[in-house]
């Protein structure tokens, strides 16, 4: 609250005080959502690795296929 009265004092109008905190919002959620995504990953892909010996599940690696019996799709 105090920094929205100090912009007002140094002249911003609503408006622009509006715009900052609007500014700062999305700046915040595409952050948190760029950190969040990369973080889920971080604990997805190794426990995926480890369950499938695969990245992406129904595809094999390039040095080798997985052994066991074919799933249909």
């Amino acid at each position: 609250m105090r920094e929205f009265g100090q912009q007002r004092l140094a002249g911003a109008t609503p408006g622009q005080v509006l715009g900052v905190v609007g500014a700062e919002g999305v700046i915040l959620t595409v952050t948190g959502l760029l950190f969040g995504t990369l973080a889920a990953l971080a604990g997805i892909v190794p426990f995926t690795v480890v369950r499938t010996d695969t990245v992406l599940p129904g595809h094999s690696r390039a040095t080798g296929s997985r052994s066991g019996p074919s799933r249909r799709r």
